[in-house]
C-alpha cells in the first residue's frame, strides 16, 4: 500500500522535472534566436 501512495508523488515530481527541462530548452532557444537576430542586424 505504501508504494501505491508514493507512486503519484514520484510521477508528479517526474512531470515537474520534465516540464522544467522543457522550459529551460525553450528559454535557450529564445536566447539563441535573439542572438541570431542581433547578429544579423
Amino acid at each position: 500500500m505504501k508504494s501505491l501512495r508514493f507512486k503519484p508523488m514520484v510521477e508528479n515530481l517526474h512531470g515537474v522535472g520534465t516540464h522544467w527541462q522543457c522550459a529551460v530548452l525553450v528559454m535557450i532557444q529564445a536566447l539563441v534566436i535573439i542572438c541570431i537576430h542581433t547578429a544579423l542586424v
